[in-house]
């Protein structure tokens, strides 16, 4: 309620100052009910996200300041035979303040960063929680400071610092610690009808019963290049020290390999199949198995790998098709979703079919199993 309150004195105050102001809104409501002969079940629910944009000032000479302030104000009923669940939630989705030129631009307050040429097993999803089954793409932000460079040669330059949050982000494993400022950048440049780009992050971890101060850094390559298809590669590596437990690798590495191609059939049929190898280690290259280490569940490798296809068709001007399905080759598990989405000119239906595995993958909620659907109205104005 804060938050919304927050938004509602700023549009005043804008309004009072003669600022120019920019204000959208975003409404949804949904129902999925599960299709299992096992599990009867079904959940309701919906969001609001109001968004007021700012321009504060533009001079002659290019220099711009704006600012954002969005509230997320959501909410959801489930009941199944186990009984039922509701929460609901509102707080600040976006709340920053930028000052650009044309070459360069500053951005300070709760933001989203994302980077890298991935588009579902992203390697690179440091700061975000982007889901590619999820249509309306939220994910909440972060705390930071960034700043961007531009060259003339579409060379760019990114340096950030972010406050921790004492909990995991993105794929990033182990909490970070708690209100400890993290920093990293970022360098990208064009390279032989492609792009390169550099990575690296910074952060202080919090780890039960440690005795010293944990950290991580994190190092990242990718690329990407246009030929006959689209090829894209996200190559990144954490290093964890300073960590006493045993069952903790020092090596969490993530590689991803993904290439793109619309098949001139009817309107144009999207193809796009990306694969990731996940493999925590003690040593970035040598192997360590089971027969030289004393006990195979502390410190011996772990690698995992996940395959990943979609299909994208446009029926014609309102209508879109998609379909997706997922391979973890580690616990032999397929994940299939389809979509279909329809667009008005303020409002956009969704119907969604999900069928996962009967069990729940880690860390995720157990009502993501099984066969479910859909529906969702979302309004924009």
């Amino acid at each position: 309620m804060r938050a919304v309150l927050t938004l509602a004195l700023a549009l005043c105050l804008a309004s009072l100052a003669g600022i120019e102001v920019s204000f959208r809104r975003e409404v949804s409501a949904w129902v999925r009910p599960w299709l299992n002969d096992d599990q009867n079940s079904v959940m309701l629910g919906g969001h609001w996200k109001p968004e007021l944009d700012l321009i504060l000032l533009t001079t002659d000479a290019g220099l711009a300041l704006d600012s954002r302030l969005s509230v997320r104000a959501a909410g959801w009923y489930w009941r199944g035979e186990g009984g039922d669940d509701s929460d609901i939630d509102a707080k600040l989705y976006r709340g920053w303040l930028r000052m650009s030129r044309d070459l360069w631009e500053a951005r300070v307050g709760l933001q989203k960063i994302n980077f890298g040429p991935a588009q579902m097993l992203r390697s690179l999803q440091w700061f975000d929680q982007l889901n590619p089954r999820d249509p309306l793409q939220h994910t909440t932000g972060v705390w930071a400071g960034l700043g961007r460079i531009y060259f003339a040669n579409n060379a760019g330059l990114w340096g950030w610092v972010v406050l921790g949050e004492g909990e995991p982000r993105g794929t990033m494993a182990m909490n970070s610690r708690k209100d400890a400022p993290e920093f990293g950048s970022r360098f990208e440049c064009p390279i032989i009808d492609g792009s390169l780009g550099l990575t690296y992050h910074h952060r202080e971890l919090e780890e039960p019963g440690n005795a010293g101060d944990p950290i991580c850094d994190s190092y990242a390559v990718d690329g990407r290049w246009d030929w006959a298809i689209g090829f894209w590669t996200e190559l990144a590596a954490h290093r964890y020290r300073h960590i006493d437990s045993l069952y903790r690798q020092k090596w969490l590495q993530s590689y991803t390999i993904g290439a793109d191609y619309t098949i001139g059939a009817g309107n144009g049929l999207y193809v796009l199949a990306e694969a990731m190898y996940v493999r925590r280690a003690n040593h970035f290259f040598r192997r360590q198995s089971f027969d030289t280490c004393w006990d195979d569940s502390r410190t011996n490798d772990v690698d995992n790998g996940i395959l990943s296809a979609s299909m994208s068709y446009p029926l014609g001007m309102m209508d879109q098709l998609t379909l997706i399905v997922t391979y973890d080759v580690d616990a032999n598990s397929y994940y299939r979703y389809f979509s279909w989405q329809r667009t008005w000119d303020y409002v956009t239906a969704h119907l969604n079919l999900n069928w996962n595995p009967d069990y729940a993958a880690p860390g995720a909620s157990p009502r993501e199993t099984g066969l479910s659907a859909q529906f969702m109205l979302t309004a924009h104005f």
